[in-house]
Formats: structure tokens, sequence, C-alpha cells
């Protein structure tokens, strides 16, 4: 496994999706942001913790969850047959949307003021988010192989 590349693929690939969430979150009025609903619930279950540490503990799991992405992926492009391109990686984000939703689901049980509703809707765009970060994370591994 190659740091260069397993860095550049989660930059990339987590910036990407981290821009669209953005985007969506400005034309839906709704946050999809993950790294600052992961830091409102950070600071919803941590009073010991401030509104900064929670930002930067959202944004370090947002792209730490990235890298662990895209380190998995990076076994599969350099072991296996499958290389890494547009498929490849909308097909890795799909699957990692799911497995994103899992992850997700656990982490709203202890959201108290997310409603059942944007539960769903967060979990829609999320699989498209991750189709465009597993995209980004091709794109980003091929480039880390530059350096």
């Amino acid at each position: 496994m190659e740091t260069k590349k397993n860095i550049a693929a989660a930059v990339v690939g987590t910036s990407l999706m981290t821009l669209f969430s953005y985007l969506l979150t400005k034309s839906q009025k709704k946050n999809y942001t993950e790294p600052e609903v992961l830091s409102e619930i950070v600071d919803e279950n941590n009073s010991s913790v401030s509104e900064k540490e929670a930002k930067a503990l959202g944004w370090t799991a947002h792209y730490g969850v990235g890298l662990a992405f895209t380190s998995a992926y990076s076994l599969i492009w350099e072991h296996t047959s499958i290389k890494p391109s547009i498929a490849s990686g909308a097909t890795l984000g799909a699957l990692s949307g799911l497995l994103g939703i899992l992850g997700w689901s656990q982490l709203f049980q202890m959201h108290h003021s997310t409603s059942t509703t944007y539960k769903a809707e967060y979990y829609m765009q999320l699989i498209l988010a991750h189709i465009i970060f597993g995209i980004g994370a091709a794109k980003g591994y091929k480039l880390g192989s530059k350096f």
C-alpha cells in the first residue's frame, strides 16, 4: 500500500464529496455537510469539548474516514484486476455509501435533534456523495502515483 497514493486519494475524494455536500446544503437549505454534522454530534454529546474543538474533531474524523476508505480501495486496486477508474471509483463509492449509512445511523441515535425525515434525506445524499468521493479517490490515487 502506497502512502502518497492513499493520501492523495483521500484528500481529493473527501474534498470533492465535501464540496458536493456544501453545495447541496446551500441549494436545499438543509445541513448535509458531514464535518459540520459530526461537529454537532460531538458538541451535543460532550459538554467538556468546546465548539472549536468539536469542529476540529468533526473535520478530522471526516478526513480520517476518507483515508480509511481509500486505504481499502488501494488494497483492491493493487491486489486485484480492478484498477482505479471512474467505474471502479463509483462502484466502491456506492458501497462505501452503504457502509456510511450504517455508521451514520449509529451516530444519529446520539443526535437527538435529527428528525426521521431528515435522516432519510441525509442517507440518500450520502450515497451520491460517496459515489463522487469514489470517483475523486480514483483520480487522486492516479495523481498520487506521479509524486
